[in-house]
């Protein structure tokens, strides 16, 4: 029982009387003002701290609300009105157990004296909160904001969900994968490890975490957290290409042994090649090459950048586009892509076999795939062998040992390579022009001059990417920095770089000595934070054992030389020196640290070969392989047609 009203609390019950008054005349201001001064005069009375509740509850601040509540029942546990309240705004959020716990709770008290008709009806109708429950908005809009890549939105959202209901793991794990996109992985794991306390079990949450402790290189961590998932779901694509590609950053001995797992996997799920008869493609007049790409990359991203030739300068009059998304994000870059291709269809969660249906349904001859192990891998519809004729091409750690993939698009750098990783029935198919190429970036503006004329000494770069910058990467780039008197590294190519990663960073440096010289670049935003970097680089050295990609092609563009150590353990180690041989510089291409050490080191001291090559570089890569897209589309049409004929 609530104890009985003391007659000297009668102004204290008018400025509550007052705070209800202004707040239903929409006065919102006042009212909040003269509750906050009433909690300051009477810091020791429930009463204030839910009117306060009430009024947030009223703008719409559930979890605020929420939090108020609790505070003011725990002042004063045996009030009704309080657990009243509790009970229907719980319900309404969907908190179910909350909500049925504290209207439970109600039957055994009694309502305040004097307060009951200050509170609204709504807040103690607790069985029209159970008509109403629905599922949390918050969240709902949060996963919205994600899929759009609105993070920082998506992060505020997540955040409002959380007030409300803090054992929400999905929630938890959402905000995770947004804090990973910013650049946030120490923020990322605290709340993947706020989702694995409220369910264990669930193995995308280890994935997930994985790649936040990889990119704050805490490798042994990640590679546990990535063991967790595949032991949780053995059988699970999608946790299979994700783990792939998490542990696509481990030491080489690691990595060697799951691609040999990841192929044992692979002959496991694949079906066996479908024996269609096929007409001989030149029998049927007028007849054109049906090829469908699938990607999870259609929108504004590097890779794209890669796959914007296909759509520019495809022979329209000997190959029709058929393009299958599987993501939901759209941009301007999706709606530019979407009117180039003759079909665009978005199977973003239809299940394989709707899926492989639509594909077959499309009469294609050839299904590329370009999105390897990434984020949303299709490799159940690609085991399905929904096309006659499978192909990967980009495929990042590796392009081979995918089931239900036929060939493999190589260049004169990664063929080796993949042919020693197919499967026993995928053949690589060697593309003369080079593996990727990019259309001449016309709108970047004119090269910069020569950063060690104003600095005085030369000016490393590097990405700073903990998952990239390994221990032997760190240990190379001080034998540099050491090597050459004055120098200097620089840090960035990457939107955010959190304190975690900036004290990390320090720390590995430190060790060599080298700490001091190493510096970060300054926060920018937009695609001018990439340029910004190259800017104030003399030399840009290249991370293994995953390399670069487009950010080499950009550096090339922007007359800064790159540097690479050839990897031979997975594809992602030779993206930078296939770029290279296409730029007709495969002099920067080196194959031991001793040799990536000393060729840095022999570039940096002649100052006026840096010069010359930053005049010259763009001029010289500009009539190169690597910036001639239409020859490269013209090498693909041409391995896709001898595929088409020996297929028919």
């Amino acid at each position: 029982m609530t104890a009985e009203i003391n007659p000297q609390d009668e102004e204290y019950y008018r400025e509550i009387e007052r705070i209800t008054q202004l707040f239903n005349a929409r006065d919102y201001m006042n009212a909040l003002d003269i509750c906050e001064a009433t909690l300051k005069n009477w810091p020791n009375r429930p009463e204030g701290i839910f009117i306060l509740g009430v009024l947030a509850y009223q703008l719409g601040k559930q979890g605020r609300a929420l939090s108020l509540f609790e505070n003011a029942h725990a002042m004063e546990p045996n009030c009704r009105d309080y657990a009243e309240a509790l009970a229907t705004v719980h319900t309404e959020v969907g908190n179910l157990n909350e909500g049925l716990y504290f209207a439970k709770l109600t039957l055994t008290m009694e309502p305040h004296p004097r307060f009951r008709p200050l509170v609204p009806g709504t807040l103690s109708d607790y069985f029209g909160a159970i008509d109403k429950v629905k599922p949390p908005t918050h969240y709902v809009n949060a996963v919205r904001l994600f899929n759009q890549r609105l993070y920082d939105q998506a992060i505020e959202a997540c955040g409002s969900e959380l007030e409300i209901n803090a054992n929400h793991p999905d929630c938890h794990q959402l905000l995770g994968r947004a804090l990973n996109e910013i650049g946030e992985y120490d923020r990322a794991t605290a709340a993947f490890h706020a989702a694995i306390y409220i369910a264990a079990d669930n193995p995308l949450d280890y994935v997930y975490l994985g790649q936040s402790l990889t990119h704050l290189g805490r490798f042994s961590e990640a590679l546990a957290c990535h063991e967790r998932a595949r032991a949780l779901a053995p059988k699970d694509s999608q946790i299979h290409a994700a783990t792939m590609s998490g542990l696509a950053y481990q030491a080489d001995e690691i990595w060697a042994n799951y691609r040999k797992r990841a192929a044992s996997w692979s002959r496991a799920k694949a079906t066996p090649r479908k024996d269609k008869p096929r007409r001989a493609f030149e029998s049927v007049p007028g007849r054109k090459i049906r090829v469908g790409y699938l990607s999870n990359a259609f929108f504004k991203c590097p890779q794209q950048l890669f796959v914007d030739p296909i759509f520019n300068y495809h022979d329209r009059n000997r190959f029709e586009i058929f393009c299958y998304q599987d993501f939901l994000t759209k941009d301007s870059v999706t709606t530019r892509l979407e009117n180039l291709a003759h079909s665009w269809r978005n199977i973003f969660e239809v299940d394989t076999v709707t899926a492989s249906y639509m594909i077959e349904g499309d009469g294609l001859d050839i299904l590329v795939d370009l999105s390897g192990y990434g984020e949303g891998a299709r490799l159940d519809l690609l085991a399905a062998r929904p096309a006659p004729v499978q192909v990967a091409w980009l495929g990042i750690p590796e392009a081979a040992a995918f089931p239900g993939i036929d060939y493999v698009l190589s260049d004169r750098v990664t063929a080796s390579h993949d042919a020693k990783t197919c499967l026993k029935d995928q053949e690589t198919v060697v593309l003369d022009h080079g593996l990727v190429s990019v259309s001449p970036f016309v709108l970047y503006p004119d090269v910069d001059e020569q950063p060690a004329k104003s600095n005085g000494c030369v000016t490393f770069g590097g990405v700073c990417d903990l998952a990239r910058l390994t221990p032997a990467v760190a240990s190379a780039w001080s034998r540099v920095l050491m090597a050459v008197p004055g120098s200097r590294l620089v840090l960035g190519y990457v939107d955010n770089i959190s304190w975690a990663v900036r004290d990390a960073v320090g720390e590995i440096f430190a060790h060599y000595g080298v700490g001091g010289r190493v510096l970060f670049q300054e926060a920018e935003q937009g695609d001018e934070a990439n340029l910004g970097f190259l800017a104030l680089i003399d030399v840009m050295l290249d991370t293994f054992p995953v390399s670069g990609g487009i950010e080499t092609c950009e550096a090339l563009w922007m007359g800064v030389p790159v540097i690479t150590l050839a990897g031979k353990k997975r594809r992602a180690g030779l993206m930078t020196a296939s770029i290279l041989r296409a730029a007709g510089r495969e002099d920067w291409v080196t194959a031991t640290e001793n040799q990536y050490v000393k060729r840095a080191v022999k570039m940096a001291k002649d100052l006026s070969g840096l010069e010359a090559i930053r005049r010259e570089l763009r001029g010289e890569v500009q009539e190169s392989p690597l910036f001639d897209p239409q020859g490269f589309v013209k090498d693909l049409e041409k391995a896709y047609l001898t595929l088409v004929r020996r297929e028919a």
